[in-house]
């Protein structure tokens, strides 16, 4: 029914690329998208390849896949320290994106060789999104920078494949409060027009609004930093190769603590995924009412089902 690969991202990894001067400047979003692929964004001529993984290791991962899918497995489940759905330059250094020739490699190999039902499940970014996944060829790329255009332009080709992070147990503080904070030091404006739009003005008033409505608007701020670049939008609605349905929730779960369950039935062998969460709470709060922190019930924040192929 299933099989389970865990890896190792940090101990053979390359060195890591420097983020972006600005990471809202196309010109340095460009610079760090084509150094990613492992390519000179003066020259246009190769560089040495980078990894994340080690060539060891993804070679291993692929020949595990590929017996995988030989013998019948119905899915297959990729645990990776870091996402490798795309999310943007911000924070990509540390991610799958900083060593993007690598990440075509593999989700390539498993478009190419045909595996299906390929789920990537990742941590690191104390919260619950999920994606389908696509890539670039790096000679796609690299034939967008001969012609003088954005590699941002190469085509993006779909997989059947998909990701969930999972989100935090315990973290100060979870992805949706971190990342709001993160914005108003670097984008002040944007998150003012953020909270605007919502009709409220401080982040506050924001903590306040229902966590479906918080989920949705996170979801479409990360949407609009994206999606210009021709990633896809958050949540596997977008497939064509991905047959799921959203039960409850969204795709989206970023202001609670918990984690992540996947319950496959046996007849028919459809994947159900479902995140629990609690109210996030500090560390003074823990030390102030442990009792009333551990008292706090989990409760489903997300639910969807995936059909196999």
């Amino acid at each position: 029914m299933a099989a389970l690969f865990i890896l190792d991202a940090r101990s053979f990894r390359d060195t890591e690329l420097p983020p972006p001067a600005d990471p809202f400047d196309p010109l340095d979003i460009g610079v760090f998208v084509t150094r990613s692929f492992d390519i000179d964004p003066v020259t246009g001529t190769p560089l040495p390849p980078r990894t994340m993984l080690s060539t060891r290791k993804l070679e291993r991962l692929q020949a595990d896949l590929l017996a995988a899918e030989a013998a019948g497995v119905t899915w297959k489940f990729v645990f990776v320290p870091e996402p490798i759905q795309n999310l943007g330059v911000v924070g990509a250094s540390d991610r799958f994106e900083g060593y993007a020739a690598e990440r075509s490699l593999l989700l390539r190999f498993i478009d190419e060789q045909q595996i299906d039902n390929v789920i990537f499940v990742a941590a690191d970014i104390h919260g619950t999104l999920v994606n389908n996944l696509t890539y670039q060829r790096q000679e796609d790329v690299l034939q967008a920078l001969i012609e003088y255009r954005n590699p941002l332009a190469a085509q993006q080709i779909e997989t059947s494949a998909f990701e969930i992070t999972t989100g935090a147990v315990a973290y100060d503080s979870p992805f949706g409060p971190t990342a709001l904070e993160g914005l108003g030091v670097v984008a002040p404006d944007l998150l003012q027009a953020f909270l605007n739009s919502l009709g409220v003005g401080t982040l506050d008033e924001f903590s306040a609004l229902p966590e479906l409505v918080k989920n949705a608007a996170l979801q479409g701020l990360i949407d609009e930093q994206i999606e210009p670049l021709g990633y896809s939008p958050i949540g596997l609605q977008d497939s064509s190769r991905i047959h799921a349905r959203l039960r409850r929730g969204s795709y989206t779960a970023v202001f609670t603590y918990g984690w992540t369950e996947f319950v496959i039935t046996p007849r028919h062998r459809r994947l159900r995924v479902t995140t629990y969460g609690i109210e996030p709470y500090t560390e003074e709060t823990l030390a102030a009412d442990p009792d009333g922190v551990t008292a706090r019930e989990p409760r489903v924040v997300s639910r969807f089902v995936v059909w196999p192929n």
